[in-house]
């Protein structure tokens, strides 16, 4: 159920920005943090290998929950799960959204609020 099913758009909308404001600021430098859509949110991790690509999601994932969204309207427990894929020679942007997309799906198949690497 997304954000703002339950608590309605008003709060959702504040919980979305200041969990998009949590990202930026547990993001590294060079990172780059942007909404996809609804509570789906894409982030790039240029120059990460693998591993550390998963230590950061984890880091991301674990700002996220720790924060307090809601801006004195309400407080909104929030969850995040991340799907990490790293791009391969001969990837498109669409293969590698498709492979990191499919690893998010298993995150949350899996219980929700964690990370899934791809192999």
């Amino acid at each position: 159920m997304g954000i703002n099913d339950t608590p309605g758009h008003d709060v959702g909308d504040v919980v979305l920005c200041e969990v998009a404001a949590t990202l930026r600021a547990a993001a590294r430098g060079q990172d780059a943090v942007g909404r996809q859509g609804g509570e789906a949110f894409v982030l790039l991790l240029p120059r990460t290998g693998p591993e550390e690509a998963n230590v950061c999601a984890e880091r991301l994932r674990q700002a996220v929950a720790s924060a307090k969204p809601g801006a004195g309207l309400r407080v909104v427990p929030v969850t995040a799960s991340f799907g990490v894929a790293q791009a391969a020679a001969g990837d498109t942007w669409r293969t590698l959204f498709k492979r990191a997309n499919e690893k998010l799906y298993h995150a949350k198949s899996d219980g929700r609020n964690r990370v899934a690497m791809a192999g």
